[in-house]
């Protein structure tokens, strides 16, 4: 017989911060980001986390951007369900591989409490293969507070995705470098 293959995962849920002016702000997660030039910076529900952001250039004729994830979480929760929340699961998927093992990294621009957390570079095929995406994560704990900051560029092979991630690493670094956390 057929067989269909069903996930089950929590309800999706919307950003709970605002956008004003080129400007996201997450009062609750005490993080914003904003003052880059031609980006645009909107809110999704893709997640399931309190804060979504996806920060993209305004006028890129290539497939790159920014995600900004992050949630509260409960002193009782796993470290383990709180990346996957962060992740969605991605590396759980079976279709990436990590390139390179984790390495300390500092998040955002100096502020007093300039998060220092752990950057892990991943490539990932699509289910029908026909895009690969390279992956940097940084993430960072703070308590309660957990985010990740994931900068992506999509190609048709492999090869075209690793070279327009490295194209672009200032980009990634300048969105990096316009994340407070306080």
């Amino acid at each position: 017989g057929n067989f269909e293959v069903v996930r089950i995962m929590p309800a999706t849920r919307r950003d709970t911060g605002t956008v004003d002016r080129g400007r996201y702000v997450h009062p609750e997660l005490r993080v914003e980001v904003g003052g880059i030039e031609s980006v645009a910076i909107a809110r999704s529900a893709q997640g399931i986390t309190q804060m979504q952001v996806e920060i993209r250039p305004v006028h890129a004729s290539e497939d790159f951007g920014v995600t900004l994830v992050g949630t509260l979480a409960g002193e009782d929760e796993g470290l383990h369900k709180i990346r996957r929340r962060l992740t969605g699961g991605k590396e759980f998927w079976g279709r990436g591989e990590r390139v390179s093992g984790s390495q300390a990294a500092r998040l955002g621009v100096e502020t007093v409490n300039y998060p220092v957390g752990e950057t892990e570079h991943w490539l990932f095929r699509s289910r029908d293969g026909a895009q690969w995406t390279r992956e940097s994560w940084n993430i960072v704990r703070l308590g309660q507070r957990h985010l990740l900051l994931r900068s992506v560029a999509v190609g048709s092979t492999q090869v075209e995705a690793q070279r327009l991630f490295r194209e672009k690493e200032q980009w990634f670094l300048t969105v990096s470098r316009a994340l407070v956390v306080r």
